[in-house]
């Protein structure tokens, strides 16, 4: 009887990201994560505290890990990449600064100015509705950033 194959994302996460793994990832283990990262919430369409631990665990390893791995691919140059990891930190975090910033500057990079206003027309659109105040950075001033 041959042995069926199982594929979990969250115990490939959690061999990507176990504790004692060097805190520079590979550049295979940076694609197989943003892979992953990029399907959506870890288990978010389930409401239930049983799984809470989980989420949470990975949401706190997203937003530490997303943010450094944006700026390093910004500086190398690897644009696509960085439009693909805040669009992954915009899923847990709709109001990161950071991913706003990355991406509108990024899209200037690329001559996509239509792509980042359009992003940051939504930022500032979710910040209203989250915050009930207007985003208080102008397009221009996260253009500059």
């Amino acid at each position: 009887v041959p042995a069926h194959e199982f594929y979990s994302d969250y115990l490939a996460f959690v061999a990507l990201t176990a504790v004692g793994k060097p805190p520079g990832f590979s550049t295979g283990s940076v694609i197989e994560l943003t892979d992953i990262l990029s399907r959506g919430k870890f288990l978010g369409g389930i409401e239930s505290e049983l799984f809470d631990y989980y989420k949470h665990k990975t949401e706190d390893f997203i937003h530490s890990f997303l943010p450094v791995q944006i700026k390093k691919m910004y500086h190398e140059g690897m644009y696509d990449a960085v439009i693909r990891l805040c669009n992954i930190l915009f899923t847990t975090d709709p109001l990161s600064e950071t991913a706003l910033a990355y991406y509108v500057n990024t899209c200037q990079k690329m001559n996509l100015p239509d792509k980042a206003l359009k992003r940051y027309n939504i930022f500032a659109k979710e910040y209203r509705r989250t915050m009930g105040e207007d985003y208080g950075v102008n397009y221009e001033a996260v253009k500059t950033k």
